[in-house]
């Protein structure tokens, strides 16, 4: 009941519109806590400090965006108001030493970097770069894809940036910065790179940060940009000191068609080799590249069981990573196929499983991820926001997911277990409630409505096939109680008519 309790007490109000927090669904394996607001945005913050979960928020009733951590299940634990006017900070990217850290630009002429405490007052406010008619090259801010970063592991953040000629429409060079986290800037360099609003990624390597780009060569060769490749770049001096040329990002299909194998995102997976993720002809793949042979040692290909073909363009956030894990064994990347899917595999190629986000909404069929997160024991945390349409409408969503389930309950001394399955979820008449457990006479099932109130109790006796009516009870979302041996499990129902 105190989980109960908690749990309402996490809707929160930010103005005259009520915002609310709620579990909305649940089952074995992962659990979606929904934001509600005019338009809900929001995107978890790196936290490189402990294992504490945090995330922006923002919605069109806020001046301001909050900051809002939480703890490993999901509970708010706290949300502080960002002072810093006017609405051009919908989020924050980074927390390190206690200490919030956004890059972003400012009035389309302005590198912005700026610093937060924990009571979200503004403690650093720098310009990194300003454009000035009179350079000669400029920030492009016209392409959607025109700013990358990277946190490095000496807590430095390098700045990667499309510039333009004042008369150019196209973006003509990179601009790499480096900088301490004070707002310092350490180092820069500018490379040549002719192309018009094309993406960039940055990771850590060893030694080196890998840009999956190649820098000063020919704008074309045989008739196609000649930017494709994986660059080697001094984190201290950013001289690019080697290359992966175009030859392992190239295929031709069957069409005789050319096509691109540039990874959508990169990062290392230790200090000599590095994974990819590829979206071809409506497909995901995963290379595996060995940084000093230059070699694809391992191509991953997902099983589809999909008609609509796939999406991996959704994220332009590049201070954020798409792949995360905790060992090597175990890596998670994501992908949209009309739902959300989890891909897990090993650095050596293995597929362990894959793994499909579904629960009753429409929004998850467009959904967008805004940052991934795995805990030290392994659960792996998302944020996402989904839209739809018709009529267009936006909401937003924690999601915790763990493969060896949500609701299990072993008792590490004895090894006892208790474990439950209440379905179909949503139910219409009735609910089932199925019950494993090493020790079993009997339990209790409880069913609260979203105030809180108790709506109905009854008692499961048998192991399968515990029928509970709740034909009586109004359409909407229930929190359920399950009492077993001592135990509580809770979990969320839907009931429709």
């Amino acid at each position: 009941m105190k989980k109960l309790l908690f749990l309402i007490l996490t809707c929160f109000a930010v103005s005259a519109n009520a915002q609310t927090y709620t579990e909305i669904y649940r089952n074995d394996k992962f659990k979606a806590n929904e934001f509600t607001g005019d338009m809900p945005e929001i995107s978890l913050i790196n936290n490189y400090d402990d294992d504490t979960i945090w995330v922006s928020y923002f919605d069109q009733t806020l001046e301001n965006s909050k900051i809002i951590s939480l703890d490993k299940d999901l509970n708010i634990i706290s949300s502080t108001m960002i002072n810093y006017p006017p609405i051009v900070l919908k989020s924050l990217e980074n927390k390190i030493n206690d200490k919030f850290y956004r890059i972003s630009f400012l009035h389309d002429d302005t590198l912005k970097f700026r610093c937060f405490d924990r009571n979200g007052n503004n403690i650093i406010d720098k310009d990194l770069w300003v454009k000035n008619n009179g350079d000669s090259l400029w920030i492009n801010r016209n392409s959607s894809v025109s700013i990358s970063y990277r946190k490095l592991t000496n807590n430095k953040f390098l700045i990667v940036t499309q510039t333009k000629y004042p008369s150019s429409e196209g973006a003509d060079a990179l601009k790499f910065i480096l900088i301490d986290t004070l707002g310092n800037i350490l180092n820069s360099k500018i490379y040549s790179l002719k192309a018009r609003g094309i993406p960039f990624r940055i990771c850590e390597v060893g030694e080196h940060l890998l840009l999956e780009k190649v820098a000063n060569l020919p704008e074309y060769l045989d008739g196609y940009f000649n930017y494709d490749g994986i660059s080697y770049i001094n984190k201290e001096t950013l001289e690019i000191e080697d290359s992966i040329p175009r030859g392992p990002f190239f295929d031709t299909i069957s069409t005789g068609i050319v096509i691109s194998n540039l990874p959508i995102s990169i990062i290392a997976i230790n200090d000599t080799t590095f994974a990819g993720l590829i979206e071809l002809i409506g497909k995901v793949k995963i290379n595996i590249y060995n940084k000093n042979t230059k070699e694809i040692i391992s191509t991953i290909i997902p099983p589809y069981n999909i008609t609509n073909e796939v999406d991996i363009q959704n994220n332009e956030d590049f201070s954020k990573d798409r792949f995360v894990f905790n060992n090597t064994d175990s890596i998670y990347t994501h992908y949209v196929d009309n739902g959300l899917t989890l891909l897990n595999f090993s650095s050596i190629g293995n597929i362990n499983f894959q793994y499909k986000l579904t629960f009753p909404s429409d929004y998850i069929k467009d959904n967008y991820v805004r940052g991934m997160k795995i805990t030290d024991d392994g659960e792996v945390i998302m944020a996402t926001t989904g839209y739809i349409f018709s009529p267009y409408n936006v909401t937003a969503w924690l999601i915790k997911f763990n493969p060896k389930g949500l609701i299990g309950l072993t008792n590490i001394e004895t090894g006892e277990k208790e474990q439950i399955k209440v379905y179909p979820n949503p139910a219409r008449d009735y609910v089932y409630v199925d019950i494993e457990a090493t020790n079993f006479s009997k339990a209790e099932i409880e069913l609260f409505d979203m105030q809180g109130k108790l709506v109905k109790k009854a008692k499961l006796s048998a192991k399968h096939g515990n029928r509970v009516d709740v034909s009586n009870l109004n359409a909407g979302a229930y929190t359920y109680n399950v009492s077993l041996n001592g135990k509580t499990i809770s979990g969320k129902v839907i009931v429709g008519k």
